[in-house]
């Protein structure tokens, strides 16, 4: 009998070093799998960091936009202002000097017209 349970004990050392070994590689599984998962977290933050800057500047850089295109707009106002200045004073030139033309052109015509009355009078 003693040989029998020295048997039974060798056999069931070895099945509970057989355990051992494989809660040993269920322990290394899960702390390898903590790792991934502390990996996965940190890339996730990194990942959010980024996106966070990529916003931040993202804003920044539409601002900037925003800033230079008002800046222009108020440019181009200003040059249409300034240019509507210069047309309406062209425009009052070629008036004036169109209602000069005017003026010589009837005074041309009474000129022509009391010379020409004149000479019908001479000759009457």
């Amino acid at each position: 009998m003693d040989h029998a349970n020295d048997t039974l004990r060798a056999e069931m050392n070895v099945r509970f070093q057989e355990v051992r070994a494989d809660f040993r590689q269920v322990d290394a599984n899960f702390r390898n799998v903590n790792a991934n998962f502390r990996n996965v977290d940190g890339n996730f933050r990194e990942v959010n960091a980024r996106i966070d800057a990529l916003r931040i500047e993202t804003y920044e850089r539409i601002n900037q936009l925003r800033k230079e295109v008002n800046e222009r707009i108020d440019e181009l106002r200003k040059e249409t202002h300034d240019n509507f200045r210069l047309i309406e004073a062209k425009i009052d030139e070629l008036r004036n000097h169109n209602d000069a033309q005017f003026r010589w052109l009837v005074g041309l015509m009474l000129t022509s017209m009391l010379g020409m009355a004149a000479l019908l009078i001479k000759t009457i």
